[in-house]
């Protein structure tokens, strides 16, 4: 059950088993409870410990990792680490089929695609990277075909981690594009009203509750800034003042979108 650095295999799949631990016993009260949450794993993954874990997704993901907490920790682990390999290479064949100038280099896009960083972070950690993944790359596959309508469905299945869509939803907006912006909030709210209607209205006023006071527990979420992928943990380290890495990383955005939007 643990690697060679003590960790439990499949960290961040953990949490989302439990989540679905708790969408199959209809434990709504429970999602946004990291004591309950603990009792739970020690109950039905062993000898793993206390853990905890920071509950910031929409009631939905619980929804859908219920099927696989039905099953052994073990037998859920490789079912879904297989399934985000597949997916990982799926995404990636598909952009290299896209792109006309790389046809000629296929092993070299493969060679580069298996050795990429977030490849391995996203199989030693058993992460929910390659759903997102999967919607940027089925929205930029529609957007290449003209259906902005559909790019925007695609768009807004990042519900189920809203803070990887802002940009995009920015960016969006501001060019005006409604057709895809419509599109993202009819897919994002489709989503929303699964976990609303399994769980009801107290659950989701608990969701909302966090996505607000999401900052406050940002050390918890990203305990490890050397493995985090982002603009504000790059500046953080880099800087020892940390409201003015705070504010260069917010210039850093500003100036990103900006040349998105001009482009």
């Amino acid at each position: 059950m643990l690697d060679r650095n003590g960790l439990v295999k499949g960290t961040d799949f953990l949490h989302f088993y439990t989540l679905g631990a708790l969408a199959l016993e209809h434990r709504g009260s429970d999602l946004y409870d990291m004591t309950a949450q603990s009792a739970l794993i020690e109950q039905r993954v062993p000898g793993v410990g206390r853990m905890f874990f920071v509950p910031l997704y929409g009631p939905q993901m619980s929804l859908l990792f219920a099927p696989l907490a039905a099953l052994p920790y073990t037998v859920a682990l490789a079912i879904w680490l297989t399934g985000n390999a597949l997916l990982y290479a799926l995404c990636c064949y598909a952009i290299w089929r896209s792109c006309p100038n790389l046809r000629s280099d296929g092993w070299l896009v493969f060679l580069l695609a298996f050795a990429y960083p977030a490849f391995f972070h996203l199989m030693a950690w058993g992460q929910t990277s390659a759903l997102i993944l999967a919607c940027f790359t089925a929205a930029y596959l529609v957007l290449r075909s003209g259906h902005k309508f559909s790019a925007g469905l695609a768009i807004g299945c990042l519900m189920v981690k809203p803070q990887l869509g802002l940009a995009a939803a920015f960016v969006f907006v501001l060019a005006g594009e409604w057709k895809v912006v419509s599109g993202a909030v009819l897919s994002a709210a489709a989503q929303l009203s699964v976990g609303w209607a399994y769980y009801g209205t107290s659950v989701m006023r608990k969701y909302f509750d966090r996505l607000a006071h999401a900052r406050d527990v940002m050390p918890q979420l990203e305990p490890r800034l050397y493995q985090t992928h982002s603009l504000r943990a790059f500046w953080t380290m880099a800087l020892p003042w940390p409201q003015i890495a705070f504010w260069i990383s917010v210039a850093s955005v500003v100036m990103i979108l900006w040349i998105a939007l001009s482009s």
